[in-house]
C-alpha cells in the first residue's frame, strides 16, 4: 500500500472475509446504517448483505474488513459478475469517521485487484455523495457516465479505475 496515512490515529488491521457470524453481522449492520441514512435499501443491497458469501465471495469477489481492537469498524467489497468487477459496500462506522480509514479500505481493495491482474473496477454511486466521489477520484477513478441508472435507483454516476500495472 502506498499513500499518506497522516490521519490514521489508531492501530487498525485489514482482514479478509471469513464466513463467521461476527463478519456477517458487521458487514450487514455497517452497510445498512450507511444506506438507510442516505437512500432507500434496494433488493441488491439485501441480497449482498444477507448472503455475502454466496453473492460476493463465491463468484470470485472479496470483502475486506477494517478491525480496531475486537471491533469491525469498516468494510469494502469487490464484487465479481460476469468477469467484471465493481467496488461496493464501503462503509466506516460513525465514531471512526474522519480518520482516513476509507483510504485504507480503498488501497486494500485496489491492491487486491492488482494482485489478481484485474484490469479495471467500476463504482456505481450518487453525485449527492461529494466526499465519496472525491475519495474515488483521489484513488484514480474517472467518471465514465452521468445520469440515472436503469437498475439502481440511487445511482447517477459510474466511475472506473484502470490498473496502471497492466
Amino acid at each position: 500500500m502506498q499513500g499518506n496515512f497522516q490521519k490514521v490515529v489508531d492501530k487498525v488491521y485489514l482482514v479478509t472475509w471469513l464466513p463467521i457470524a461476527e463478519h456477517q453481522k458487521a458487514f450487514r449492520e455497517l452497510n445498512l446504517v450507511w444506506v438507510e441514512r442516505h437512500f432507500k435499501v434496494e433488493k441488491s443491497d439485501i441480497n449482498q448483505l444477507e448472503r455475502p458469501q454466496e453473492s460476493i465471495i463465491d463468484p470470485g469477489g472479496e470483502i475486506i474488513l477494517l478491525q480496531h481492537a475486537e471491533e469491525i469498524i469498516g468494510t469494502v467489497a469487490v464484487v465479481s459478475e460476469h468477469g467484471e468487477y465493481e467496488l461496493s459496500k464501503m462503509s466506516v462506522s460513525d465514531h471512526h469517521q474522519g480518520k482516513g480509514y476509507s483510504h485504507l479500505l480503498m488501497y486494500a481493495s485496489l491492491d487486491w485487484a492488482k494482485a489478481r491482474n484485474i484490469p479495471e473496477i467500476t463504482i456505481l454511486s450518487s453525485q449527492r455523495l461529494a466526499n465519496a466521489i472525491n475519495l474515488y477520484k483521489q484513488h484514480g477513478f474517472k467518471t465514465i457516465r452521468l445520469g440515472a441508472h436503469p437498475n439502481y435507483e440511487r445511482c447517477d454516476i459510474i466511475m472506473k479505475w484502470t490498473s496502471d500495472k497492466l
